[in-house]
C-alpha cells in the first residue's frame, strides 16, 4: 500500500470519529464496521465487514486479513 494515511484522509466518512489502523488495535467488541481494505494489488476500497471479536469476516463468511483500518465512531 502506497500511503494508508492519505487513503484514510480521502475516505473519511461524514460521521464523527477516526480511522484506527488494524496494526495498532482491533475493535473492542464484535459487530459490523466501516473499513478500508486492500483490493487487488495496492488498491484500497471501503466496505462494511463484520468483526467477530477475533478476526474480520467477509460478506461470504470467510476470514480475511485484508483490512487495513476501521472507522471508530466518536462517542459523545
Amino acid at each position: 500500500m502506497d500511503n494508508l494515511e492519505q487513503v484514510m484522509k480521502e475516505l473519511e466518512p461524514a460521521v464523527a470519529g477516526c480511522w484506527v489502523r488494524c496494526d495498532h488495535r482491533q475493535p473492542g467488541k464484535p459487530g459490523d464496521y466501516y473499513v478500508i481494505r486492500r483490493d487487488r494489488g495496492k488498491k484500497c476500497r471501503t466496505d462494511t465487514l463484520r468483526f467477530n471479536g477475533g478476526y474480520w469476516i467477509t460478506a461470504g463468511h470467510n476470514p480475511t486479513n485484508a483490512v487495513e483500518a476501521w472507522w471508530e465512531e466518536a462517542i459523545f
